[in-house]
């Protein structure tokens, strides 16, 4: 990353003027389903770091979207 393509410095919300995404969000099993398909089935997920898998034969078990993967 250069100086050029480096993202501004987010300045810090008081915590009193914070706001969330609404409750049902977090919670509505069709916005997790979606979720599922358009964010996290489309781009990769990180299963382990380099250090975990090091030696030759290394594996980790993971579950995605529902998904045994080895």
């Amino acid at each position: 990353m250069t100086e050029s393509t480096r993202p501004p410095p987010m300045a810090p919300t008081p915590l009193a003027l914070a706001s969330t995404l609404p409750s049902y969000l977090y919670l509505d099993t069709d916005v997790l389903e979606r979720e599922k398909e358009r964010v996290f089935g489309r781009t990769w997920q990180l299963v382990a770091r380099g250090d975990e898998l090091a030696r030759v034969g290394d594996f980790v078990p993971a579950t995605i979207l529902d998904e045994p993967i080895v």
